[in-house]
């Protein structure tokens, strides 16, 4: 609960919907059974700050926010 309340205050609202694809992304690897190696390196790629602005751009185009 600590933890958790920590990363809630560090981390806004905003991180949801990329933490929720993210979960996805993670159990459609485990689905597939891909190489916990290959698996691994894919996760660490996707949780990166570049891939989260990626993400967070394209949601507010679909959104049709600003840029």
């Amino acid at each position: 609960q600590r933890i958790r309340a920590e990363l809630e205050a560090a981390f806004g609202p905003e991180y949801g919907p990329w933490l929720r694809w993210l979960g996805n992304v993670r159990s459609l690897l485990f689905r597939r059974r891909v190489d916990p190696q290959r698996r691994k390196a894919a996760l660490h790629r996707m949780a990166s700050r570049d891939v989260y602005e990626r993400f967070a751009r394209a949601q507010r185009q679909r959104e049709g926010g600003s840029l």
